[in-house]
């Protein structure tokens, strides 16, 4: 596999490094219905950039120069900051396919290692922040990091939509077992505020004025629309 590029003013092709396959990590920020696809990425400089594997390593190219080598690369956590530097999660052994031993790169820094990460994004002050899971049996405890920091409590049924509000807050829905361990309760948490506990809460939008809004199963056949401590049902099932 190989990128191929071709000079408008020039009016030439040129053939890039060949690698035992190339993989496209620059994907739409939309929701998708089945497997997103990848394009090739462009750098805040104009340098084109995409993963390449080659003798069993694989690794960031950006423009002609390649990047640090490891065992796997994760192309959907790819992410450039403000700053031009890439953020990614990657392996020393093994692949993806395999859980354990995964690790957040942030341009020279590496962090520790987690059983999986998710959700990794960086925000205007130079700092990953991201999801990161221990093993278990029963659960699926989650906290925020950010680098090798422990920035929120363990959550045991899991934390999603981890957000960044235009002035840099955090905010993310938080799942934790209530009883039986197969019962969850779930509520948004604002600035490391923890907010009113639901049966289920999704879809968190941001407004202007840190406006955080979203839908919230108060009850089996009870749904509202919340915003702080308003809430406005929505009708039942």
């Amino acid at each position: 596999s190989f990128i191929t590029a071709y000079s408008i003013s020039e009016n030439t092709l040129s053939k890039g490094k060949e690698y035992d396959e190339v993989i496209l990590c620059q994907f739409d920020k939309n929701v998708y219905e089945g497997e997103p696809i990848g394009k090739i990425g462009i750098t805040k400089e104009g340098k084109i950039y995409y993963i390449a594997k080659l003798n069993n390593k694989t690794f960031m190219v950006t423009g002609d120069e390649e990047q640090t080598q490891f065992a796997d690369l994760d192309a959907y956590s790819v992410t450039e900051d403000k700053s031009g530097k890439f953020a990614y999660v990657a392996k020393d052994t093994g692949s993806f396919m395999n859980p354990g031993g995964n690790f957040v790169v942030y341009g020279n820094e590496r962090y520790k290692s987690f059983y999986s990460i998710y959700n990794l994004i960086t925000d205007d002050n130079g700092n990953a922040i991201y999801l990161a899971s221990d093993y278990s049996a029963d659960f699926f405890p989650q906290r925020v990091m950010m680098g090798n920091k422990a920035i929120s409590k363990t959550y045991n049924g899991g934390i999603y939509n981890l957000t960044l509000t235009p002035d840099g807050k955090l905010y993310y829905i938080a799942n934790e077992t209530k009883g039986k361990a197969e019962n969850y309760e779930s509520f948004l948490v604002y600035d490391g505020k923890e907010h009113k506990k639901y049966l289920f809460v999704m879809n968190p939008k941001i407004y202007p004025g840190n406006r955080i809004v979203y839908t919230a199963q108060i009850s089996e056949d009870r749904y509202a629309v919340v915003e702080g401590t308003k809430e406005i049902p929505i009708g039942k099932k």
